[in-house]
């Protein structure tokens, strides 16, 4: 191998060849990753396949249960499509930051841009597409489950079977397949415009990314939000009838997406406080979440939507419990189900952002122990940065629940906060607390630990 051509050659072997060579290779060394990233993927094309099969059913369908078997997928759709598209988009591009050391020892040895943006593409496709189309038995599965509660609350009496066609497939699958890929080439198209020397910086340990908080993503977020505001509000203006949700549910969502997009901003602010704290814990949590903001950015997105869309549309669903004139009692069955398959998509993916983002503070580790530090005051560290991180994700949440929930009460019961929606919230903030702590603090200690041993 020469550096005087920017082409991957091994011996005897041609460069296409070679680069899925190398993709087959780090696929192997790093199955764990792999496999967490799948997991995301494949949970995201169940809920997609479920909602795209009951949507399938009532096209074919007349009558009453045409009307709600569109309307009903439709509306968890919308709200789904966005969540998951922005989960694994978010999982992907993850995954790439992790392996700047290994574009930096390619970008070295002569490896143009493209040939990084083809070898990330070849890996995420690799793992991308058997997850999306495992996705598929689960998400029939699921369409059953919810197609049979359905029929027994007598919300659909004609329909006993779910069509589960070409409609199904191309959604489940290919909806999540397509955001993988998208942010393949996004996170790919950025690594392979890292530079050799810069690239260097970064496999010593160093973030080379560039800014937190781009340009594209500040406009982006900030149009999502005021999207989500202006539906919210628009939520005043409609009746009181079973449409309601159509407009307060995807508010809360898109605000929570807009917001989570911005949340590199609220990590630099948040520890920019912390930085002027008396106490070393704090003062060094809140450095890290300062000149690390474009990664506890990451971090804290998945939490905001987990507590800003569940709590939202769990409170959403308790109000409707709460008045027997409306469908939403008998519709409640089917609509807990897509909220808790909803979060658990939203805990899985903030479970993997969390240990990979831990996993890769390896070199901030080691520096701390060189420094003197302790082990209990390195975890002590990490505990303070889960807890701000929460924090921060509560704040950002609270928005968009608040979006969700209070117009939608307002309009059905006539009162602005309702009692169903402070313990919701509480509950949300707590799970995803939980799920900060144990995804950060014992990955922490494993690589203190290989630390020691180094």
């Amino acid at each position: 191998m020469t550096t005087s051509t920017t082409a991957i050659r091994t011996r005897n072997t041609r460069p296409t060849n070679a680069l899925l060579l190398m993709a087959l290779r780090s696929l192997r060394a790093r199955p764990a990753t792999q496999l967490a990233a799948g997991l995301v993927l494949l949970i995201g094309s169940a809920l997609l396949t479920a909602l795209a099969a009951l949507l399938e059913t009532g096209l074919a369908a007349s009558g009453k249960d045409r009307t709600l078997l569109i309307m009903l997928p439709a509306i968890l759709g919308g709200w789904s499509l966005l969540i998951v598209t922005f989960g694994v988009v978010s999982t992907v591009s993850l995954v790439v930051r992790q392996r700047e050391r290994e574009t930096a020892l390619l970008r070295t040895i002569a490896a143009s841009p493209r040939q990084v943006q083809i070898l990330t593409l070849v890996e995420v496709i690799a793992t991308a597409l058997p997850a999306a189309l495992a996705g598929l038995v689960p998400g029939v599965l699921l369409g059953r489950l919810l197609l049979s509660r359905l029929s027994a609350a007598h919300a659909v009496k004609s329909v006993s079977a779910l069509d589960d066609g070409w409609l199904t497939v191309t959604v489940g699958a290919g909806v999540a397949l397509t955001a993988a890929v998208a942010g393949a080439m996004l996170a790919g198209r950025r690594a392979g415009q890292v530079p050799p020397v810069a690239a260097l910086s970064a496999s010593a340990g160093v973030d080379t990314a560039g800014k937190a908080l781009t340009r594209a993503k500040v406009v982006t977020g900030g149009v999502i939000t005021l999207l989500g505001l202006g539906t919210g509000m628009s939520t005043l203006a409609q009746e009181n009838g079973p449409l309601l949700s159509s407009t307060a549910g995807p508010a809360g969502v898109a605000v929570a997406v807009g917001l989570a997009l911005l949340a590199p901003a609220a990590a630099t602010a948040g520890g920019g406080g912390l930085a002027r704290s008396r106490s070393v814990v704090m003062r060094l949590a809140g450095r890290t979440l300062k000149t690390r903001a474009r990664q506890q950015g990451s971090l804290i997105a998945p939490l905001t939507l987990l507590i800003g869309v569940g709590s939202g549309t769990l409170a959403m669903q308790r109000i409707e419990d709460s008045q027997p004139a409306t469908d939403g009692p008998h519709l409640a069955t089917v609509n807990y189900l897509i909220v808790l398959a909803i979060v658990g998509f939203a805990v899985v993916a903030a479970s993997n952002t969390l240990v990979a983002a831990t996993r890769a503070r390896g070199h901030d580790f080691k520096l701390l122990v060189l420094t003197g530090a302790t082990r209990r005051q390195i975890l002590a560290v990490v505990g303070t940065e889960a807890l701000i991180t929460t924090v921060i994700a509560a704040i950002l949440g609270g928005v968009a629940t608040a979006v969700t929930v209070l117009p939608f009460s307002v309009v059905r019961t006539g009162t602005l906060i309702p009692a169903q929606a402070g313990p919701l919230f509480v509950l949300l903030v707590a799970v995803a607390l939980a799920i900060t702590i144990l995804a950060s603090v014992p990955t922490a200690v494993r690589q203190i630990r290989a630390t020691a041993t180094q």
